[in-house]
């Protein structure tokens, strides 16, 4: 059994705000009667949403060592059907008048499992791709440890899970708090919401976790004002806050995570002045799916010093990370760029294209090449600087799209960007009526030409529920 779910007897496991909860005997007697019902090593799809329901089956089927197919619940009903026609699994569960349903689907179909083989995600990154990640376990076991470890995990916490169960961040918060016996509370409200702030402050959250666009949006309520500037206008600041955000003042907040892409450098550096003010421990990681979650973090303490700023940290306990050059040699010199490869028993069994490939063993052998080119400090602390595959030369010019789009953000705070292009031009989209201005920046900071950057306006910049940018989908504008 992955979760010794029995011996927190009735503790809450979760809770939503619309009042349905369960306990974690309610979990041991649902893994009961999942094992009586369709027995063990099974594959199950699961469309997944953040409710009690979906979070009590999850968790269920990974103790009855059934093996999770695990999809969003609003997917698109083709790409659904590509994954079931692929995978033919033997049993779905899914939402059925606000309650889920577990029934057969292709209960005759004979597959291959491998025995290890536990957990089957999407891959979180922003490029559109429909493999699967294959997680065993011990991948589970081994990240659920090890953030517990770094982040202080206790069971009196009392995190609110505002990220997708089916993103492997929004997982992991649910896996280290699970093993702890702690409560996971629930809303569908939004962060800016008045109603997400009354709920957090009501059940007394501890934890909040989220993705660079979780802290833009808070930033632009000015949740992370200080006091003093608070004061100078109280009557402007009031009116706009009290209906939309929750405080320190109002809740226990303990612990503030980040994850799933760059954060501005300088919002980074607000958040940091905002904890040290509130005594809450601020933490910056860096995972994939690939290596169930986590792979490092920045101490909060450093932050604290304002040190380290910009990076993704070092290793979590029990793995380490190294850089390499374009042959695999690796690189002992600090603040030389290469690809950054991670080791761990958390890296994942490896990938899935097809129903055969479910019976494959470990293929990674604790080894990722992440796909991220950066570098390693004095210190051991790394920095990324881009993707391997998001890369353009212009005039021969080898250029970090992601850099770039970093930089733009940085430069117009408040306008979200995406970059793409080719070899001959930027392809540039932002969400405001700011062409000339961003245009000119752009050919200025990197000494292009003005048919060498092209700028867009969109409506909203196109994310996935992980809140990642969709290349993929710009690239067919």
């Amino acid at each position: 059994m992955l979760f010794d779910v029995g011996k927190y007897g009735e503790n809450i496991a979760f809770e939503h705000a619309k009042g349905m909860a369960v306990t974690y005997d309610d979990l041991a007697k649902l893994t009961k009667r999942v094992e009586q019902k369709i027995g063990s090593r099974k594959l199950v799809c699961l469309l997944a949403s953040n409710t009690v329901g979906a979070l009590a089956y999850y968790i269920s089927f990974l103790n009855s060592k059934n093996v999770v197919l695990l999809l969003d619940a609003g997917m698109a009903r083709e790409d659904l059907e590509k994954y079931l026609k692929t995978y033919q699994p033997d049993y779905i569960c899914k939402p059925q008048d606000q309650e889920y349903v577990l029934s057969a689907y292709e209960p005759e179909s004979k597959k291959e499992l491998y025995k290890e083989l536990a957990l089957l995600l999407p891959t979180s990154g922003s490029t559109g791709a429909m493999k699967l990640v294959r997680q065993s376990y011990r991948n589970i076991e081994a990240n659920t440890k090890a953030i517990i470890t770094y982040l202080q995990i206790k069971q009196s916490d009392r995190p609110i899970l505002s990220l997708p169960m089916s993103y492997t961040y929004g997982l992991s918060v649910v896996h280290t708090h699970i093993a702890m016996g702690a409560s996971i509370f629930l809303t569908d409200d939004k962060i800016c919401q008045k109603t997400f702030r009354d709920f957090c402050r009501e059940k007394n959250i501890t934890s909040f976790s989220g993705v660079p666009y979780s802290y833009e949006v808070l930033d632009r309520f000015r949740f992370f004002e200080r006091k003093e500037c608070i004061s100078q206008s109280r009557t402007e600041y009031s009116q706009k806050t009290d209906q939309t955000f929750i405080r320190k003042e109002d809740i226990g907040l303990k612990t503030l995570t980040q994850a799933g892409g760059h954060l501005d450098n300088a919002l980074q550096e607000k958040i940091i002045d905002y904890a040290i003010q509130h005594k809450i421990r601020f933490y910056v990681m860096y995972g994939q799916t690939e290596a169930t979650a986590r792979m490092s973090y920045v101490p909060y303490q450093k932050l604290y010093q304002k040190e380290k700023i910009g990076s993704v940290g070092i290793p979590i306990p029990g793995t380490r990370m190294e850089i390499t050059d374009e042959t695999g040699c690796t690189i002992e010199k600090p603040f030389q760029t290469g690809e950054i490869v991670f080791y761990g028993e958390n890296v994942s069994l490896g990938y899935a294209d097809c129903l055969e490939d479910l019976k494959l063993q470990d293929t990674n052998q604790g080894r990722l090449q992440t796909g991220d080119i950066g570098y390693q400090d004095e210190d051991g602390y790394f920095y990324i600087t881009g993707r391997k595959n998001r890369f353009v030369k212009i005039c021969g010019k080898r250029m970090s799209l992601d850099e770039i789009e970093q930089k733009t953000k940085s430069k117009f705070r408040g306008v979200d960007c995406a970059i793409t292009g080719d070899d001959t031009c930027l392809q540039v989209y932002i969400d405001q009526e700011r062409v000339e201005e961003v245009t000119g920046y752009l050919q200025k900071k990197f000494r292009l030409g003005r048919s060498q950057v092209q700028v867009d306006v969109l409506q909203q910049i196109p994310k996935n529920a992980a809140g990642k940018v969709q290349y993929t989908a710009l690239s067919k504008r």
